[in-house]
């Protein structure tokens, strides 16, 4: 894995992510299983469109990789996954961006919601770590490796 703000290659993951706990079980997991990928965590809406812009700390004009999948927890600081969510898919540099969505909820308005406002999926974090360690594995897996994107390669 590589440093916030310094990432390079086809295979970058961008997670948002507020629980430090969650975002090393992400991080471990793809380790784990092999991923090729730099993953990029940030811990707000706000924080991951500034990486994605290229804006605020994110703003030293070099050219970064934008990811081929966005990991996006819901409930977050300052700008929620909700307002995130509908950010990327109303801009058209990044509205073909996956999304995945990754919460501990299963509140159905919110499945609902995520959908409406253009989620790729919509993933509950599993309790037992085994079982959310491999479910980091499939979604990297068929995420990065497998899915092809729109565009030869993300840039701005």
């Amino acid at each position: 894995m590589e440093e916030k703000g310094k990432t390079r290659g086809r295979g970058v993951v961008l997670l948002v992510e507020d629980d430090p706990h969650d975002a090393m079980l992400v991080e471990r997991s793809f380790r784990r299983g092999n991923l090729k990928v730099s993953l990029v965590v940030v811990r707000d809406g706000r924080e991951a469109l500034d990486y994605l812009l290229g804006e605020g700390e994110f703003s030293s004009g070099e050219v970064l990789c934008l990811p081929r999948l966005i990991l996006l927890d819901l409930k977050l600081p300052r700008m929620n996954g909700f307002e995130f969510l509908k950010e990327v898919k109303n801009t058209p540099s990044l509205s073909r961006i996956p999304v995945v969505v990754l919460t501990s909820s299963l509140e159905w308005e919110d499945v609902d919601k995520a959908y409406e406002l253009g989620a790729s999926a919509y993933l509950v974090k599993p309790v037992k770590f085994e079982e959310f360690m491999e479910m980091m594995k499939v979604v990297g897996t068929f995420w990065v490796s497998f899915n092809v994107t729109s565009a030869a390669n993300f840039t701005y």
